[in-house]
């Protein structure tokens, strides 16, 4: 085996929106609240509403990607987002400021973030860093099928990918919150099957 194929066993690795990104001790981090609860932890830039575990599935011979609330992690608001963490897990934390240059390559008409970023604004996303880009890229279809998209009277509005959990509060929050002429007591929820 070459050197760089090894890995180091009972491991999890921090990937993302984090002060202490690389590889943690399975044995002190059992679950995600162990690993994220102490906001210190957590880099300022830290998007609240989902991150995502990439888990290796032995059964299927493949990698699978499963998303928490970040936000609910932290808050301790739901003991079935305290997933127990195994051996190799990956767990990327999304930077807001990814998710807004998602945003920015929206076609309003369609609502087809993804696609219009990966041929717009993405492109030339954080050209000092472009290890998020190829990082986070690669979790586009799976952001995608996650995305709400919140229109009207908020400061931000826009596609955002989410976790089950996730409130209405907790979106129009991460959208800016409501514009100062808003009707609170008129808002629709629509559910979009494609």
């Amino acid at each position: 085996m070459l050197k760089t194929q090894e890995r180091r066993t009972g491991m999890v690795e921090l990937v993302g929106s984090t002060r202490k990104p690389g590889l943690h001790s399975l044995d002190n981090n059992k679950s995600l609240y162990n690993l994220i609860s102490n906001d210190r932890i957590l880099s300022p830039d830290i998007y609240p509403l989902m991150g995502i575990i990439e888990r290796w599935d032995k059964n299927q011979l493949t990698k699978v990607l499963f998303s928490f609330s970040v936000r609910s992690v932290l808050n301790k608001e739901n003991n079935d987002e305290d997933v127990k963490l195994i051996d190799g897990d990956k767990i990327f934390l999304l930077p807001k400021h990814y998710i807004y240059h998602i945003n920015q390559g929206i076609n309003s008409d369609t609502g087809n973030v993804i696609d219009s970023a990966r041929n717009g604004s993405l492109n030339n996303y954080d050209t000092d860093n472009n290890y998020y880009k190829r990082t986070f890229d690669r979790l586009l279809p799976f952001l995608k099928e996650h995305m709400v998209f919140i229109r009207g009277a908020v400061r931000k509005p826009g596609s955002y990918p989410v976790a089950d959990g996730v409130t209405l509060d907790n979106i129009i929050a991460i959208a800016g919150g409501f514009t100062f002429h808003a009707d609170k007591t008129n808002i629709e929820i629509t559910h979009s099957f494609s």
